[in-house]
């Protein structure tokens, strides 16, 4: 059965997740920093491994880590950048990952110097607003 684990690292304050196939093996894994001192939560690596692509395991890494931050107050960042594996295959194109991550609420920037950038727009209700900390 497919499933997520989930784990904590308070020393980088960030979660990891990782996806399992069926056989339990590994498919992909993604990495997130939250520290409270950040003025956003940052999406660091999304990879889904070359035998597992556009099997939806991405997907149920994205879902599953936009559940972990549905009470944070603050946006999720993301650079869009394209993988190559080990044995030279590419997985999306940058113009198809930003398709894909619209599909999770997220917007290109408009930051000239920092053109893969992506912003999701926190979807907390908290009714107290959010620090705003230079980064």
């Amino acid at each position: 059965m497919r499933h997520t684990t989930i784990q904590r690292h308070e020393s980088r304050s960030g979660w990891s997740l990782a996806v399992y196939d069926d056989a339990c093996e590994r498919a992909g894994q993604l990495s997130t920093y939250d520290s409270s001192v950040r003025a956003h939560v940052e999406l660091a690596t999304l990879r889904v491994y070359t035998p597992f692509r556009r099997q939806g395991y991405g997907t149920m890494l994205m879902h599953r880590v936009l559940e972990l931050y549905a009470d944070e107050p603050r946006d999720i960042h993301l650079i869009v950048v394209p993988y190559r594996s080990d044995d030279g295959r590419t997985g999306m194109s940058r113009d198809q990952l930003f398709e894909w991550y619209a599909r999770f609420g997220f917007e290109r920037a408009e930051q000239e110097f920092r053109r893969n950038l992506m912003v999701r727009g926190s979807t907390c209700r908290s009714s107290s607003p959010t620090p705003k900390i230079l980064v």
